[in-house]
């Protein structure tokens, strides 16, 4: 039911390095950016401890839950990146709240069919559980709104 691999060490660092980069700028309030810059933080912070407590289980069911609940932080982390770098390297330049909200379009949607993936299956068309070297392990097809998402998200960042 549980196991400790080498696949959950990179995201309990990346939670610890999240962790401590959120409390040491949490009381910074007036450098330009730092609402998303602490956004951005969460979302890493709940993607990659999703991802470790999903790293520890065998059973399908609970890896997928904990999947899930990482892509919370993975369609928010681009959105806060992208938010973060127009505040911080523009500061005359502000972004309306109906800008915003439209950035916040796609993930949404990722995530409300990240959530009912298994009734249209356009996130993930097929999970299944492997075993190597006495490790359980999980590997996905990706649907089509998978790609949509991937495109949108590394647009954003780029």
């Amino acid at each position: 039911m549980f196991q400790i691999t080498i696949w959950s060490v990179p995201p309990l660092l990346a939670m610890l390095v999240g962790l401590g980069a959120y409390l040491r700028i949490r009381d910074k309030k007036r450098v330009p950016g730092m609402q998303a810059l602490q956004a951005l933080l969460a979302a890493v912070l709940f993607w990659s401890a999703a991802q470790f407590v999903g790293s520890t289980f065998t059973l399908l069911s609970l890896k997928m839950l904990t999947w899930k609940f990482a892509y919370f932080g993975i369609v928010l982390a681009p959105v806060c990146w992208f938010i973060f770098a127009i505040n911080y390297t523009r500061r005359q330049m502000r972004m309306s709240r109906l800008a915003m909200n439209s950035l916040l379009a796609v993930p949404l949607i990722t995530f409300s069919l990240v959530v009912t993936n298994e009734w249209h299956h356009l996130i993930w068309s097929n999970v299944t559980l492997i075993e190597s070297q006495g490790y359980v392990g999980m590997v996905a097809d990706h649907g089509p709104w998978f790609f949509v998402h991937l495109l949108y998200s590394y647009g954003i960042l780029v």
